[in-house]
């Protein structure tokens, strides 16, 4: 008996030298020379990983043999309690010693190269190989479903003939889906950054199982641009060029984009002003169009300046002023028309100015409050740097725009976003010249818990449109049963069941719902619906 408590000694020693061997070579590993280079510090894990391996397999036998141990001298009280109370022991240490193991594989990975990061599974350090990836991004939206209008054919959506945009729960008809990707160079931060970004787009109609042969699958390049910062002369500052979407707002239950100067160009962010918290963005924008093309400079071409100051300081909450001085050089053009024949006239050349304010309020729990007042004259009256039609009167046009729109999430079984629009265009010509829209909805979500919901929407779009001579209001309603990711209101993926109903003016009969509801003024949809963001 005296000579097994010698031997259950000495198998105490051994496992407590191996435990510190693990803690001095993780010391090594956390804290080797910044001489040492990457090939050396790749090939001290790769060591340190098969010692890991080895000292499991040394862990594992030892174990065995006491366990077997202890069934010998279970007769033998004092044997198998000392016995038990030291397997027990063994056992903690071995689990502390190889969590600390994958712990120092962890730190040395990332010393070894900061390009990879490692995603480490549940399983053991011995049954795991670890996935590097470089320093890549990857990101995207989707929405996708299927559904029938009330005759029992295609689904179709409802939205008032003038207006920009229409209330989407139950009222989108198309897959559409976004795939963005990013890569990192230079990720230490002592090193100025760029990085790569390029979004790509799908769309296509909805119950089109092989719309994927046909020309109605359209797919595109969506974004493609550079951006750099942490330069030691400009650590705050970011420049970038290519295509983006460049600081885009918009009104998610709508789908309405009230900022959105996406285009072509460059420029420069979060240039420091010392007024406050005041930061400037100045961008150069261009936009043009195939079928205005002039003998002497070639196809048109919109010139935009944006400028903005923003993050100072408001009643309530942070402002920003937007101004976007835009150009358009004319003269004689040749296109083509509908058959193909070519035609000739004249763009004249134009500026315009386009400004704006906006107003940012944060409330607890993820929730904000935005107020938006925009106001564009001439080729500034789109708000865009697109290319407007060619106009005699599109020097007078103006454009008038006011939303305000939020989100709340006051409590874990409600949410909510709501907003209201109005918009004012004036095409500039004599006469009766000016279309009004006007729109109000919400979106009120009921939580029942943290995944299952339902979602409530109704929303209305009023126009009046006196150059084409209709005016009229639609009327949206929607239920959808949801299961959710959370509870919050932006929480995506999601997956709905819907029920729409619309109705709409006489004065809009013949121009919403076709072709199943060319000759009604009401229609119904019902159907499925995935919509996800990561």
């Amino acid at each position: 008996m005296k000579g097994s408590r010698v031997k259950i000694i000495f198998i105490k020693m051994c496992f407590f030298v191996m435990i510190i061997s693990a803690v001095v070579g993780e010391g090594i590993i956390a804290f080797a020379g910044q001489d040492e280079d990457v090939s050396s510090l790749k090939d001290e894990i790769r060591q340190l990983k098969e010692e890991i391996k080895e000292q499991s397999k040394m862990y594992q036998e030892k174990l065995q043999a006491m366990e077997k141990r202890v069934g010998i001298l279970e007769t033998e009280k004092s044997g198998k309690d000392e016995l038990y109370k030291f397997a027990t022991e063994a056992r903690i240490a071995a689990e502390e010693s190889e969590k600390m193991a994958l712990e120092a594989m962890e730190e040395a990975e990332s010393s070894a190269d900061s390009t990879e990061m490692i995603y480490v599974s549940d399983q053991s350090p011995m049954q795991q190989l670890p996935y590097v990836t470089k320093n890549f991004e990857f990101s995207g939206y989707l929405r996708s479903g299927f559904g029938v209008n009330g005759q029992g054919g295609q689904q179709v959506f409802f939205r008032a003939p003038g207006s920009v945009a229409k209330y989407r729960l139950g009222n989108e008809t198309e897959t559409y889906g976004e795939l963005t990707f990013i890569n990192h160079f230079n990720p230490e931060p002592e090193k100025a950054h760029f990085n790569l970004q390029v979004r790509t787009a799908l769309w296509t109609p909805e119950d089109k199982n092989d719309s994927w042969t046909t020309d109605e699958v359209k797919f595109g390049v969506r974004e493609s641009f550079v951006q750099a910062d942490n330069f030691p002369w400009a650590p705050e500052m970011s420049f970038w060029a290519g295509q983006r979407f460049y600081r885009r707002r918009d009104i998610h239950i709508n789908d309405f984009y009230i900022f959105d100067m996406s285009a072509y160009g460059g420029g420069v962010e979060d240039i420091n002003i010392p007024i406050g918290d005041t930061k400037m963005a100045v961008a150069y924008l261009g936009g043009s169009r195939d079928e205005y093309e002039f003998k002497d400079i070639g196809k048109i071409a919109k010139n935009t300046l944006d400028i903005r100051f923003y993050d100072f300081n408001v009643p309530l909450g942070k402002g920003t002023i937007w101004l976007a001085p835009s150009a358009v050089k004319g003269g004689k053009y040749t296109t083509a028309d509908d058959d193909g024949d070519e035609m000739s006239g004249r763009y004249d050349s134009t500026a315009g100015l386009a400004l704006g304010f906006i107003h940012d309020h944060d409330f607890a729990n993820d929730g904000y409050n935005e107020i938006t007042f925009q106001y564009g004259k001439g080729t500034g009256s789109d708000f865009s740097p697109n290319v407007q039609d060619p106009s005699p009167t599109l020097d007078d046009a103006w454009r008038f725009r006011f939303t305000e729109s939020n989100v709340i999430n006051p409590c874990d079984h409600f949410c909510m976003m709501s907003d209201v629009i109005y918009q004012l265009d004036d095409s500039g010509a004599s006469g009766d010249s000016q279309m009004t829209w006007i729109s109000a909805g919400m979106r009120p979500v009921v939580c029942f818990t943290d995944h299952l919901a339902l979602a409530f929407e109704a929303g209305l779009d009023y126009v009046d449109n006196k150059p084409a001579n209709y005016d009229g209001i639609l009327y949206k309603f929607t239920i959808a049963p949801e299961i959710r990711i959370s509870n919050k209101f932006m929480g995506r993926p999601v997956l709905r069941v819907y029920f729409t109903y619309a109705t709409w003016s006489n004065g809009f009969k013949g121009m919403v719902g076709n072709p199943v509801y060319t000759d009604d003024t009401a229609g119904i949809s019902a159907g499925v619906q995935a919509e996800a963001w990561w």
